[in-house]
């Protein structure tokens, strides 16, 4: 055995029923886990992470299950309803222990997403646990990294019932010469396109017009929402100034140090009078299965993040009070520092207007805003669902709509008789339900290669984002994921009309050149759809999934959950084209009047926000 990549615990005897193993498998650590399976002799039950096994290599193994096979995405959207249940004991706003108006925001706005995570994480595998116990009895736990594999919760498991547990540590490696190659070929190649874009003439709404005079103040406290802003070739009734964290002086350490013994003061009484009490077995939400988590979260945030931030709020609130404005226009990002400006208005009665870009408004575990810019049709569901009124929602033109027009027919069809046709995939982060949907993606698009070698086909990996560790569950999307999902391409032996595409390339580029986009969830198919790229579907998405929302309603989708439809799909769309026209065409309409509306401009939402603000007052925090 090596010992530097294996854990072993033996918590107890065995029974004297024949031994049943759980091996769970993941990506991370290809040899080791290659050598434990060939090792296994007795009966095995195999939990598939981000691997997808040759199974007819391994007799051993009894029975094959993936995470799909135990959860869908219903059960998994449950169950982020049931950690929202629990998060919001902890959030809600408590006066009887301490808390004064607005901290019960402080804390939603500044929710870490690895906390988040963490206790969505134990409650889905709890769920996994129970669903694989009533199959089988286990007395032995096999457990290899991988994307979504809670090493901590298999331990507790192990100890728990007294099962010998092996935990096979992570083969990390960096980033190799080839990678590092791309990387900078890539960056070299933006930086080159981004001197030669000339500058927009179009006076910025941030420079002052020459008829602002009069108008009332607004303060941008977003860097997102500003370029977007500045774009606007409308007036928003405002005269608009930014501001951002470099506006405000350090926090007054008095101050900040007072806020620390108020919040920890808050948390022993939360600790002492609320935990106990939402741990009981009867308690609806019942805490128990995290208290060690909220103990941790309680304990690092109430000494450090909250008492910086209370005193960040301080600021930002006498900057505001001393220029008056008439609303703050923000965002809803969650844990960043520029969330302060949006407290602060709240607590100066200014209102505020924010849009919603990547997050959400769910008023029981996020901060809310007076009037919510809503980004699309995405979300919008969820939102109302959680409690969010929709008169305080006004839906905006959403900025991932793609700047350039979409393709003439004529230029549709030159995408595929001009050259040879470009299949384009676009890659996504593995989602912790079932990390094996990329690899399955992959290897059907290997074989349609194979069996469509007039046609180039390209795999665009999603950028780099959250580094894997440990602590969450090793999901993310860095070089050992890349390293993951390139190693196992490799092992299909793709032909040479396949290549792929580095994480640091611009989607942007890739689909100028596609004749058809692959596609799982990405919302690059949201893309393609408007400039009329037809889009193939690898697996059928429910009809509330946030990417592609009630899709079904609005259109039929090319669907491909097999090589030869996929195939099929591909042949019809380079050799039909009524076919690829009336594909582009349905792709249009769910897009223009479900996905993507016309809507209002950012310049007008703001308009209309400050109406409404004015009409219906503070939300109800």
């Amino acid at each position: 055995m090596i010992l530097e990549a294996v854990d072993v615990c033996f918590c107890a005897m065995p029974g004297l029923h024949e031994r049943m193993t759980l091996f769970i498998t993941g990506g991370l650590a290809p040899k080791a886990m290659e050598r434990q399976l060939r090792r296994e002799a007795e009966p095995l039950v195999v939990l598939e992470h981000d691997t997808l096994l040759e199974r007819g290599r391994y007799p051993q193994v009894g029975e094959w299950l993936t995470l799909s096979d135990l959860a869908g995405f219903r059960d998994i959207e449950a169950l982020r309803a049931q950690v929202a249940l629990m998060f919001s004991e902890y959030l809600r706003q408590r006066p009887e222990l301490g808390d004064q108006p607005g901290d019960s925001e402080l804390r939603k706005a500044f929710v870490r997403g690895a906390f988040l995570e963490g206790c969505f994480t134990r409650v889905y595998h709890m769920r996994l646990r129970e669903l694989l116990w009533a199959r089988h009895r286990f007395d032995r736990l096999v457990v290899a990294p991988g994307s979504g594999v809670n090493f901590a919760f298999w331990r507790a498991v192990a100890a728990e019932e007294g099962m010998e547990i092996i935990v096979l540590e992570p083969e990390w490696k960096g980033r190799g010469l080839r990678r590092k190659i791309e990387r900078w070929l890539c960056k070299r190649a933006q930086k080159k396109a981004r001197s030669s874009i000339q500058p927009s003439l179009q006076p910025s709404i941030f420079e002052g017009a020459p008829d602002d005079t009069g108008l009332p103040l607004a303060v941008c406290a977003s860097r997102r929402v500003a370029p977007l802003l500045a774009q606007e070739k409308e007036p928003c009734g405002f005269r608009v100034i930014q501001a951002g964290m470099k506006d405000l002086d350090p926090p007054d350490p008095a101050f900040e140090a007072a806020e620390r013994e108020r919040f920890s003061t808050w948390w022993r009484r939360w600790k002492t009078e609320v935990l106990p009490a939402s741990c009981a077995p009867d308690a609806k939400p019942c805490l128990a299965p995290l208290r060690d988590l909220f103990e941790r979260m309680g304990e690092e945030e109430t000494a450090g993040t909250y008492p910086r931030v209370s005193a960040l709020r301080a600021r930002a609130r006498a900057w505001l009070e001393s220029r008056a404005p008439a609303a703050v226009i923000a965002d809803m990002q969650m844990n960043e520092d520029e969330a302060v400006w949006s407290l602060a208005a709240a607590q100066a009665g200014i209102p505020v207007i924010a849009y919603s870009y990547d997050c959400l408004a769910l008023p029981d575990i996020t901060h809310s805003p007076d009037i919510l810019l809503m980004d699309g049709v995405r979300g919008r569901s969820r939102t109302l669902r959680a409690g969010y009124p929709a008169e305080r929602m006004i839906d905006v033109r959403c900025h991932r709509i793609p700047a350039a027009p979409p393709r003439t027919a004529a230029e549709i069809d030159a995408a595929f008789t001009a050259r040879r046709p470009l299949v384009l995939s676009a890659d996504t982060m593995a989602v912790i339900n079932d990390p094996q949907e990329g690899l399955r993606g992959y290897r059907l698009l290997v074989e349609a290669a194979r069996r469509l070698p007039e046609m180039d086909f390209v795999v665009k990996f999603h950028p780099l984002r959250t580094p894997k560790s440990e602590e969450r569950s090793f999901l993310g999307m860095d070089e050992n994921e890349i390293q993951v999902k390139t190693r196992f391409i490799r092992a299909l032996r793709p032909p040479r009309n396949f290549r792929l595409a580095p994480p640091e390339a611009s989607m942007q580029d890739w689909l100028e050149k596609a004749s058809v986009l692959v596609n799982t969830i990405s919302l690059t198919g949201q893309e393609a759809f408007h400039f009329g790229i037809p889009v193939v579907f690898l697996c059928r998405l429910d009809a509330d999934f946030i990417t592609f929302p009630d899709m079904e309603k609005w259109m039929t989708p090319l669907l491909a959950e097999n090589a030869d439809r996929l195939v099929d799909a591909l042949r019809r769309l380079a050799t039909d084209a009524d076919f690829r026209h009336a594909q582009a065409r349905q792709q249009h309409h769910y897009q223009d009047q479900c996905f993507w509306p016309a809507g209002t401009s950012l310049a007008a939402g703001i308009r209309q926000a400050a109406r409404l603000a004015a009409e219906l007052g503070p939300f109800p925090r």
